[in-house]
C-alpha cells in the first residue's frame, strides 16, 4: 500500500518542524543570556522563572508539531484513502462476486 501524503502536507510538516527548531534555538539563546545576566548582576536567582514559563510553551509547541500534527495528517490521509476507495469502487461487496 502506498502511503498517501500530498506535497502540501509534507510542506506543512517540514515548516512546522523547522518552526519548532527555530523557536527552541531562540529559547536556548535568550535563556542562556538571562542566566548570564542573572549571575553577573545579582545574587538572587530569578532566571529560572522565565525559563520555566517559556519552557512550558516549548513543550506545548513540541507536542503540537511532533504528536498532534502527525496524528492529524494520518487521519486526513486515512479519510482521503477511504474517500478514494468509495469513488473507485462504490460497491466493494459486489467486487468479490465473480
Amino acid at each position: 500500500m502506498v502511503d498517501y501524503m500530498p506535497e502540501d502536507d509534507k510542506r506543512e510538516q517540514a515548516e512546522a518542524i523547522s518552526g519548532f527548531y527555530l523557536h527552541f534555538f531562540i529559547y536556548a539563546v535568550v535563556i542562556a543570556g538571562l542566566f548570564v545576566i542573572n549571575l553577573l548582576k545579582g545574587n538572587q536567582l530569578w532566571a529560572q522563572w522565565p525559563a520555566l514559563g517559556w519552557g512550558l510553551g516549548i513543550l506545548g509547541h513540541f507536542y503540537a508539531v511532533f504528536v498532534a500534527l502527525p496524528r492529524r495528517l494520518k487521519k486526513e490521509a486515512r479519510e482521503h484513502r477511504q474517500q478514494s476507495d468509495k469513488t473507485t469502487n462504490p460497491h466493494p461487496e459486489r467486487s468479490e462476486i465473480v
